[in-house]
């Protein structure tokens, strides 16, 4: 059946781009719709709240430059919260060899990560260092608004990541550092990436040392609870279970076809990613320009695991913070939910939770095994990391793994790794309109790419092309 009245804006997509497109088209005055697939909000963040702790199953860390969703958060009233833990030793596994050391305040992941070197491997890090100057100065010269328009742009976009590395680098904790870059950021190899797509991302995050600062905070409570923030604001204009199937814009109004029904608007906001879109039927067919790209613009390979104690076994002595490039879980972060204020709360609650991320090429490889056989592999592999330090560590409460290459209103997480030859030979397609249809999605944004701030900003500026576009009709 159809719905009774012609709406404004139907946005797809019910995670932070589509819900932030819709709050501000509703701040503008225009009727909207969201219609989301899942029977939640929140698609690539994907928290889950159990007595006495909460788990981010999907997007976790944001930081300060990171302005919309900061603001979000104080209107949400949802708490900051350190991102990595202060004090305790980092267990480091490097080439067959253990280490361990001590950090004393709070550092992200990837300024951990460098300190090694720098401790351990000075003329590896050395090295590093004038490769990430390196990369800075050529990110600087990558327009984020149009990335083929860059001098360099047909050279950069010849060549992987890989290809790149394997010309400029020498030393094997420089090359470690740079993979670590690619699983980090990607969810992805260092042979899937173009090199101008590497730069492009460098450049929306503001260079490589803000970049380093993108794991700063965690939100208490999880990021689900920004969107769902968002949705109650939006009211019933929010609808679940209810997957977009065919766009027909081949009238004056837009027919927008679901399992529950048709819709009928004015505008269409497409806020899901590229290889989602893929599975939407557009009459008439989208430009081959438009096919093309989506067709080229797969999601990284990622497995999230996480493993909850009782206490956390680990401290006082470690911190739980785990690099590995042997392991089949390459990073392990401390995920402890916050310490409870009285001793009664704090006995009733779980105190101890490790984050865990399968590496890339390691995921690939077990990519179709059974949820509960990875769920066996993690288990063994934080045994295999913590039990030459912590013999009688004891068993988790319970295991939880996404596979995001499973999920199937996603396909993968966390980002969208362009490969060679795709911004130079479809250029705009990724946020061009298509008559009444215009795209959102964190993958869209020119600025802090492929992260939650990406996706608010790429929502807002979708709706204002539909306003703008409404206001001229």
């Amino acid at each position: 059946m159809e719905t009774g009245n012609e709406i404004d804006v139907v946005i797809v997509g019910g995670g932070f781009a589509g819900l932030s497109a819709a709050t501000r088209l509703k701040e503008k005055g225009r009727s909207v719709v969201v219609l989301e697939a899942r029977e939640r909000v929140g698609g690539r963040s994907w928290t889950i709240t159990e007595s006495g702790y909460w788990i981010d199953n999907g997007a976790q860390w944001i930081t300060d430059s990171q302005t919309r969703i900061v603001e979000l958060c104080g209107k949400a009233g949802v708490e900051m919260i350190p991102g990595f833990p202060a004090k305790g030793k980092v267990i480091f596994i490097f080439q067959g060899n253990r280490y361990e050391f001590e950090i004393d305040e709070n550092e992200a992941e990837w300024l951990i990560l460098t300190r090694f070197f720098q401790e351990n491997f000075l003329s590896h890090f050395n090295e590093y260092l004038a490769i990430e100057e390196k990369l800075g100065d050529m990110a600087r010269q990558v327009p984020t608004d149009a990335p083929w328009t860059a001098k360099q742009a047909t050279i950069w976009d010849t060549m992987t990541v890989q290809s790149w590395i394997n010309q400029n680098i020498k030393t094997d904790g420089a090359k470690f550092l740079m993979r670590q870059f690619c699983l980090s950021y990607f969810a992805s190899v260092p042979t899937d990436i173009s090199l101008l797509h590497m730069l492009f991302y460098l450049n929306a995050a503001g260079g490589p040392a803000e970049l380093q600062t993108c794991m700063n905070y965690r939100l208490n409570g999880g990021t689900m609870q920004l969107t769902e923030y968002l949705a109650k604001g939006l009211g019933d204009a929010v609808k679940f279970n209810t997957p977009v199937r065919e766009i027909d814009q081949s009238g004056k109004s837009v027919i927008i076809k679901t399992d529950k029904g048709v819709y009928v608007s004015k505008k269409v906001i497409v806020a899901i990613s590229a290889g989602i879109t893929s599975r939407i039927r557009f009459s008439p067919s989208l430009p081959a320009s438009r096919v093309q790209f989506q067709q080229r613009a797969p999601l990284g390979s990622s497995v999230k695991c996480h493993l909850v104690y009782k206490t956390p076994f680990w401290e006082p002595e470690y911190n739980g913070v785990v690099m590995s490039d042997e392991h089949l879980l390459s990073v392990v972060a401390n995920n402890n939910p916050p310490q409870k204020e009285s001793e009664e709360d704090a006995i009733e609650s779980i105190q101890g939770v490790l984050g865990c991320f399968i590496e890339t090429a390691k995921v690939r490889d077990n990519i179709d095994v059974p949820e509960e056989e990875l769920k066996k592999m993690a288990k063994k592999a934080i045994e295999e990391i913590f039990k030459p330090s912590i013999p009688d560590m004891p068993e988790p409460l319970m295991v939880y793994v996404t596979n995001w290459c499973n999920e199937e209103w996603s396909g993968g997480c966390y980002s969208s790794p362009l490969a060679p030859g795709v911004w130079t030979g479809y250029k705009n397609a990724i946020r061009e309109p298509v008559k009444n249809v215009f795209w959102a999605g964190t993958e869209t944004s020119s600025r802090w790419n492929s992260y939650m701030e990406g996706a608010i900003r790429s929502g807002e500026r979708a709706a204002d092309e539909a306003d703008e576009s409404l206001t001229e009709s």
